[in-house]
């Protein structure tokens, strides 16, 4: 009896501890939202205005059109000791208007988040006799709607002295625009929902154990920046000024920090798209596009 109580609390203080480790590093989305690279929430210190690249015919204009950036990035952190976060960061931003990508976007940031604790527990499966298995599952995510992000051309984002910030990607590789490039940043507080479910069994050769499920939830804030890089309108040449459709490559680059924690630094590309404005095409858009609340089903979480 002696023996089967002490490895049946050593399964729970498994179960209890990895569940806890879990959920308190899991992120979401909050309202409070900062800019740490000068402008706006949501933006460099770009006016909107934007620098196209030069054209051989100075008087060409861009037809209105409806601007989209869509991206979905996904990174795997290791957490020590056979313990990864599966992370998926989406967004998804509108402009409805003007000839350039340049200008307001207001959009969707969605983040989440699952523990894969298998390789950890294998191994500590094989060092405690007789337990059979242990049921894990810990998930969160974030969500913020309605978000504002500002795009320019990087001469604008660069006026009043504020320079591109130095920007890696998840190599460690350090990236920066070109002198046509359309740019963003912005920086924000996110919060978490989070919650996870916990049991084992097994039989220690004393007697057989099943310990039910244990339920948990946690919440907790990061500091998120967001940087974009958006090819030049250089990419598209004359069909900019001559249609209306098309796409070219977005950049993206994540930073979540914790207070004296290391960083989570990941990067990875979306899109550009632009399609034909007017008021009947953007009545069209808005009944048609369904963010990422939607995509996902799930409520903002601010």
């Amino acid at each position: 009896m002696a023996t089967l109580m002490k490895r049946n609390t050593l399964t729970v203080g498994l179960v209890v501890m990895v569940a806890v480790l879990a959920l308190a590093m899991l992120v979401g989305c909050s309202s409070k939202d900062k800019n740490k690279y000068g402008g706006p929430a949501g933006g460099g210190s770009g006016t909107g205005g934007g620098t196209p690249a030069k054209q051989e015919d100075t008087n060409k204009v861009a037809p209105n059109a409806i601007w989209n950036i869509k991206g979905a990035v996904k990174y795997r952190a290791d957490l020590g000791q056979g313990i990864y976060d599966n992370v998926l960061l989406d967004v998804d931003f509108s402009k409805l208007d003007g000839g350039y990508p340049a200008g307001r976007y207001v959009g969707d940031v969605y983040v989440d988040s699952k523990i894969d604790a298998s390789e950890y527990i294998k191994n500590f499966s094989n060092l405690v006799h007789g337990l059979a298995s242990i049921n894990f599952n810990v998930e969160g995510y974030g969500l913020r709607d309605q978000m504002p992000l500002t795009v320019s051309g990087l001469q604008d984002f660069e006026k009043g002295g504020n320079p591109w910030p130095t920007t890696t990607d998840a190599s460690g590789k350090q990236v920066s625009p070109g002198k046509d490039d359309y740019v963003a940043s912005t920086t924000f507080t996110m919060a978490s929902k989070a919650k996870g479910t916990a049991g084992g069994q097994g039989d220690t050769g004393g007697g057989s154990f099943k310990l039910g499920n244990i339920s948990a939830s946690a919440t907790g804030e990061e500091d998120v920046t967001l940087r974009f890089i958006i090819e030049p309108d250089s990419v598209w040449g004359n069909s900019l000024y001559e249609g209306t459709g098309g796409t070219r490559k977005v950049q993206i680059f994540v930073v979540v920090a914790e207070s004296g924690k290391k960083s989570m630094t990941f990067s990875g590309e979306g899109t550009l798209t632009r399609q034909a404005g007017g008021s009947k095409n953007v009545q069209d858009y808005n009944s048609s596009h369904e963010g990422l609340g939607k995509k996902y089903g799930v409520d903002a979480t601010h």
